[in-house]
This record gives structure tokens, C-alpha cells and sequence, in this order.
């Protein structure tokens, strides 16, 4: 170590060191680490590079030597300052280049510069050429990364969208008889049947307005019998020449004027009982009544703005979907389409719909058509109005294609892509064409082949044209990532 130490100083006088550096009174009371630094510092400063070139471990002093020996005017002019700044300044690791920079800008203003200082960093560098020749064929260790083989599936392609639950049939129960309400035959939110009874009005003026009526029927009736036997009676005088022709026609006129009469009063019996059936308000339809909208003891009538209630039937129910216009032609050239459907509070899509209506025209402010799928609802459970996820397909059902997870897509900008890994371990960037998700797997419409190997794991540690070891798994196998439409 002593005989070390005495080489190197004797070394640093060689190259010009001839002051005391900073903090001693002269170079002999450096200790040995500071020797050693300052001569790491004098290498980064000559070959313009971090001492991670491996100056300080195995050429420094060589280098210098050499230096010296082939270039005895630059050692007594270029290198004395270099040499005063690396022992004032051992520690200032981080700021060699600026300090290196700064040197230069003060001290090397001359022509004699540029051939001084570029046989310096010649000399040094090629003292560094063998340790990172070195260092570089060893090569950094190979990632470790899993990839997996696309599944090649038969799928049905999907596209997301949502709607909203319709009933087939929606009745308002409104008062067409006017009175007091004076009943509700019926239990809020319950299933009525068609024909059940809802509402009672006073049906009390309904009832005599039936009874005189029909009393006036009776009475016309009896007017009429009356009258038609006096024309019998007639047509035997007029035979025997003993009345005259004017009074037999003013019988036969008399039957037709009652038999007239009383139709109208048939009529009038006709508008009493339909009246007092209006009294008792019954469902047009089968379906769930809603709340009470009027309660009994107001007085309703045809006028009235109010409904009494509201009745929506139950099964099925509607379901309209707004499609684009480019979806919708594709659906409007397939038979029999059937559609999955899911409500809040349901996982995925439960329910099977189909089909049964395309609107007439595309709606030209928002570019979309009206479609309805028909669900079936036999318990009654799916409500008028709910919202509703709907999945249509995007064309024929069961088409070839390759799915793999979706923690293996990355995005690029506005662009998606894999890594893929050759068989001799190298990664290859390649853009894909992504489609819906199907069972958890992302369906991969262009871009990949059945026998591509994708990374899944380990893509942080990867970077193009690099080599990589990997194992191999099957892409089902992989926990899937985020889920959503790409």
C-alpha cells in the first residue's frame, strides 16, 4: 500500500503537480484514498467520460504513464492544470464533466488544445476499450418473461349497448261517468285481471235514470199495440166501405210514428245502463295497477285532468335499443336475431330476447334506429322503465377466432399491440386489431396466428429486439386483468 502511494505521488509530479492542494501543505500528506480518487478524477476529465469506463480499476495509471512518456510537452502544459483541479476537487464525482467543461473553457484557450487534449483522450480511452469490450459480450442478463399460445375458439362477435324496459300495454283509468268516487276495489301494486272491478262512482242516479227509461219504453210500447190493433180494425172498415180513406191512413201512420218512438226510447233505456256500468270503473287489461292517483269522496267525471290510476301490463315486456345506423343494416340482413339482456342487480346477460321491430327511419339528428327485443317476464319481476344492458350480435353466429387475455394488450397512443417472442427468445412489437370480450378473452380480430407466442407476464421488463427467457403456459390459464371494450 506504501509503495503504492509513493508511485502514485511520485507519478503526479511527473505530470506537473507542483502545488500544495487544498487543505495540505503538500502532495506527500494526501492520504492514499485521496491519491487514489484524484487519479480516477484526472482519467474522467481526460477521456471525457464517468469513471464507469473502469479508469480507476485498471488503467488509470498505465494511461497516464503513457501520457508521459509519449508527449513530454503536453504533460508540462495541458495536464498540470488538470491535475490541480482532480486534487483540489477528488470528491465532486457527480460534477466531473462541468468541471472538465470549466477547465477547458479557462485554462485551454490556445491551437495547441485540440492535438494536446485529443492525444489525452486517445490514450486513455483505448486504455478503457478492453474491460467494456469486455463488460458488453458478457451482455446484461435475459428478462424473465410467461407467454402464452392465442386460443383459437368458434365465438359469436358482440356489441354493447343499452335500452330501456317498455311495457307492451299501458292503460290510464280515468273516470268517464261523473260523480263521487266513492270505492277502490283494489290493493295498490297488485296484478288485476282484465274485466276485475277497480272503482265504485254514486251509481245511484244511473240506476233511476235507468228505471225512467225503461218506463217510457213500456209506455210507448203499450201505445203502439194499442195503435196497431185500431189499423187491424181499419183495414176491416175500409173493406166494407165504411170508413173513409183519410182516418185508415192516419191509423197506419199512428203505428209507424210509435214503433219510431219507440226505438228512441230503446235507445235512451241503451245510454242508462251503459251509463250506470261507466259507475263501475273495471281493468281494460291484464297487468300491475299502480298507486292511487284519486282517492274516494272526489268527485270525477270525463273532465277530470287526473287519472284514477295506472295499470302497465306485465309479460312480456319491450325492450328498445338505439343502434347506428351501420350496425342496424348489418342486423336488418340477419333472420332471427336474438339479443342477451341484463338489468341492474344481474350478472352478465340472463335473459334472451329477440327481435320484432326496426323502425321505419334512422333518426337523422343522432344517426341511430329504433329496435325492440321482446323479453319474457312470467313472474313479473322486470319492471316498465328499468334500464337495460344489451348485447347484439355483430353477424353470424359461431365464427372462427383467436381470443387471448387482455393483460397482454398494451396501448400505444391510439393504437394496440403485443409482444410477441420468437422461438430463439427475441421481441417482436406487433400491432393488433382488437374485437369484444368473449368468455373472459379478448377477441384478437387481425394481427396474430394460432402459433404466436404473446408475453402475459413480465411485459414491464421487456423492450423491442430484446432477448428474453420465457415459459410457456395456456393462455386460459392466466388471471384476466381489467375488462372493457377496447
Amino acid at each position: 500500500m506504501a509503495k503504492q502511494r509513493d508511485a502514485d505521488i511520485e507519478l503526479f509530479r511527473k505530470l506537473g503537480a507542483t502545488h500544495a492542494p487544498t487543505g495540505c501543505e503538500s502532495i506527500d500528506d494526501l492520504e492514499p484514498m485521496r491519491i487514489a480518487e484524484s487519479l480516477e478524477n484526472l482519467g474522467a476529465l481526460l477521456c471525457a467520460q464517468p469513471s464507469g469506463c473502469h479508469v480507476r480499476k485498471c488503467t488509470t495509471r498505465p494511461a497516464l504513464t503513457r501520457i508521459l512518456s509519449g508527449n513530454p510537452r503536453a504533460a508540462t502544459k495541458s495536464v498540470p492544470t488538470l491535475v490541480k483541479y482532480s486534487l483540489d476537487y477528488p470528491t465532486a464525482r457527480p460534477n466531473r464533466r462541468a468541471m472538465q467543461t470549466m477547465v477547458v473553457k479557462r485554462h485551454f484557450r490556445g491551437a495547441w488544445i485540440a492535438p494536446a487534449l485529443g492525444f489525452f483522450l486517445i490514450a486513455v480511452t483505448s486504455a478503457c476499450v478492453q474491460p467494456s469490450q469486455t463488460h458488453a459480450a458478457e451482455g446484461p442478463p435475459r428478462a424473465k418473461v410467461t407467454v402464452a399460445a392465442p386460443v383459437s375458439s368458434d365465438v359469436t362477435e358482440w356489441s354493447d349497448h343499452t335500452g330501456r324496459a317498455e311495457a307492451v300495454e299501458t292503460v290510464e283509468i280515468r273516470a268517464r261517468a261523473s260523480g263521487y268516487l266513492t270505492k277502490a276495489a283494489f290493493r295498490e301494486g297488485d296484478i288485476v285481471k282484465k274485466g276485475a272491478l277497480l272503482f265504485v262512482i254514486d251509481e245511484r242516479p244511473y240506476r233511476a235514470a235507468l228505471r225512467r227509461a225503461r218506463a217510457e219504453l213500456e209506455s210507448l210500447r203499450a201505445e203502439r199495440e194499442l195503435a196497431q190493433r185500431n189499423a187491424q180494425r181499419s183495414d176491416q172498415l175500409l173493406a166494407a166501405h165504411t170508413i173513409a180513406e183519410r182516418d185508415y191512413d192516419r191509423d197506419k201512420s199512428l203505428v209507424s210514428t210509435l214503433d219510431a218512438r219507440a226505438e228512441v226510447a230503446a235507445a235512451a233505456v241503451a245510454q242508462a245502463e251503459l251509463d250506470l256500468e261507466y259507475a263501475f270503473v273495471r281493468s281494460p287489461i291484464t297487468g300491475r295497477i299502480g298507486r292511487l292517483l284519486v282517492t274516494p269522496g272526489n268527485l270525477v267525471g270525463p273532465s277530470t285532468p287526473t287519472p284514477l290510476a295506472t295499470i302497465v301490463s306485465v309479460d312480456p315486456l319491450h325492450v328498445y335499443i338505439e343502434v347506428d345506423e351501420a350496425r342496424a343494416l348489418k342486423l336488418a340482413h340477419l333472420t332471427g336475431v336474438q339479443a342477451n339482456i341484463g338489468f341492474a342487480g344481474e350478472d352478465g346477460y340472463p335473459h334472451e330476447a329477440t327481435l320484432d321491430f326496426y323502425d321505419n327511419r334512422v333518426d337523422p339528428a343522432t344517426g341511430t334506429l329504433k329496435v325492440r327485443a321482446v323479453v319474457k317476464n312470467p313472474d313479473g319481476v322486470l319492471k316498465d322503465g328499468l334500464f337495460a344492458r344489451v348485447r347484439l350480435p355483430e353477424g353470424a353466429p359461431s365464427q372462427p377466432a383467436l381470443l387471448i387475455a387482455d393483460q397482454a394488450v398494451n396501448t400505444d397512443q391510439n393504437r394496440r399491440f403485443v409482444w410477441v417472442v420468437s422461438d430463439d427468445g427475441k421481441v417482436t412489437y406487433r400491432p393488433v386489431k382488437l374485437g369484444p370480450l368473449d368468455q373472459g378473452l379478448r377477441v384478437v380480430r387481425d394481427g396474430l396466428s394460432v402459433n404466436d407466442k404473446i408475453v402475459v407476464r413480465g411485459l414491464q421488463r421487456i423492450r423491442p429486439g430484446a432477448a428474453v427467457d420465457f415459459d410457456t403456459v395456456p393462455m386460459k390459464s392466466i388471471e384476466i386483468g381489467a375488462r372493457g371494450v377496447l
